[in-house]
């Protein structure tokens, strides 16, 4: 009843997005659908992918795992545990908090939680690209081993 453009575009079902929608509005006083803008006009912008190469990309989240882990991962996970967030909460579901969780419960060791936080993580990242790669607007940019942000202009220029 305070938002029936947004009860529209969402299904009955999806609790997670009306409870969102009900947030919105009981935080702001406007409906979601007040800050939604169809066909924006705005300043004209390019949206560009970039690929990498699957084993590059295996390669940098074995890396990024790790380094979550000596960043203190575990005990993050562990301190939300102790203060007595449920495992089952949405944020606690994320790649890497469930399986640190299961590796606090002892169902996994550390290497095995390592080890799937980066075999998700990838078919994380192939389900983006199949979604992605639909979408015509995007122009692809190949990236490499050496590829930093900051070459992220040069490489713009050599994209349609």
């Amino acid at each position: 009843s305070v938002d029936p453009t947004s009860a529209g575009l969402i299904h009955p079902h999806d609790r997670r997005r009306i409870i969102r929608a009900l947030e919105v509005w009981e935080l702001t006083g406007h409906p979601r659908s007040h800050f939604q803008v169809a066909g924006y006009q705005g300043e004209r912008f390019r949206l560009v992918g970039l690929q990498v190469d699957r084993e590059l990309l295996r390669r940098r989240l074995v890396r990024r795992t790790q380094g979550m882990f000596r960043a203190g991962l575990v005990e993050e996970v562990e301190g939300l545990l102790k203060r007595g967030y449920a495992a089952g909460l949405i944020p606690l579901q994320s790649i890497g908090y469930t399986q640190v969780v299961r590796l606090l419960q002892g169902s996994l060791t550390s290497q095995e939680a390592e080890a799937e936080i980066v075999l998700r993580s990838l078919q994380f990242a192939r389900r983006q690209m199949t979604w992605f790669k639909r979408d015509p607007r995007i122009a692809w940019l190949q990236v490499g081993e050496d590829f930093q942000p900051e070459d992220l202009e040069e490489g713009l220029l050599s994209v349609r």
